[in-house]
């Protein structure tokens, strides 16, 4: 293994820092922070792509990883820990070692752990599509199982491991509910949409909790399957859920 270069370390360390701060730094900010001439940057690393990839193999993420700012690495983080050890693992230093980020990063976008997971149910978890579902005048029905079978297949596929979670794990799914606070869960505001939908007689009479049960866990399922296209996958759902459902 070769010996560690000073100036190499020290333009890196400059471009971990920046990056802990903002989204991916151009080359000029990590001259700067690291007290070299840009052209010293350049010559030690060609360009900035390559200068993320060493930082990437520092820190044993992907490329990509790093192009996104700290706030959406720390969210990607609640996922992941969440999705490997549940609510009970989720600490301010697992979702920071998940994100590749230091635990002073998570205090500087969030106030702790409370704060993260407050943050993550209201960007990322299907709560967001309670709103979807309470703003609907209900007349649309056709349009309002599409648009809601097609947010949560992309869920599914953006956050497998904690669409797992929610589906095998009933319990841990309440407690990370609960843990979260706040608004209503995905599936009661669904119980509501379909009881309005049943007395409206747009739907049959029957059970409205086994009616939520049923669409949510089909699209998740179907969500699964990436090599299903989210078009189809929606619309085989909304057609199959309508077409048993539908009064005679």
């Amino acid at each position: 293994m070769p010996p560690a270069d000073p100036i190499d370390d020290a333009i890196l360390d400059a471009a971990e820092a920046l990056l802990d701060a903002s989204a991916a730094p151009t080359m000029a900010a990590v001259a700067r922070r690291a007290g070299v001439s840009r052209g010293t940057v350049y010559r030690r690393f060609s360009d900035r792509d390559t200068l993320l990839a060493r930082v990437a193999e520092r820190r044993g993420l992907p490329v990509e990883a790093l192009v996104r700012t700290p706030r959406e690495r720390l969210l990607d983080g609640v996922s992941q820990v969440l999705a490997a050890d549940g609510i009970d693992g989720l600490t301010v230093d697992a979702v920071a070692r998940a994100a590749g980020l230091g635990p002073a990063t998570v205090y500087r976008h969030f106030d702790g752990r409370d704060a993260l997971l407050g943050a993550f149910a209201a960007e990322r978890s299907p709560r967001r599509l309670v709103a979807m579902l309470d703003a609907s005048p209900g007349d649309d029905i056709v349009g309002d199982l599409t648009r809601l079978a097609e947010a949560a297949v992309r869920f599914a596929r953006e956050q497998p491991g904690l669409t797992r979670l929610m589906v095998v794990d009933r319990a841990a799914s309440a407690r990370l509910a609960a843990r979260m606070g706040g608004g209503r869960r995905a599936r009661e505001a669904l119980v509501d949409y379909f009881e309005r939908q049943v007395a409206a007689g747009r739907l049959r009479a029957g059970s409205a909790r086994m009616m939520a049960l049923a669409f949510g866990s089909m699209v998740l399922a179907l969500g699964g399957d990436r090599d299903l296209p989210v078009d189809e996958a929606v619309r085989f759902a909304v057609d199959l859920f309508l077409d048993g459902l539908r009064p005679p």
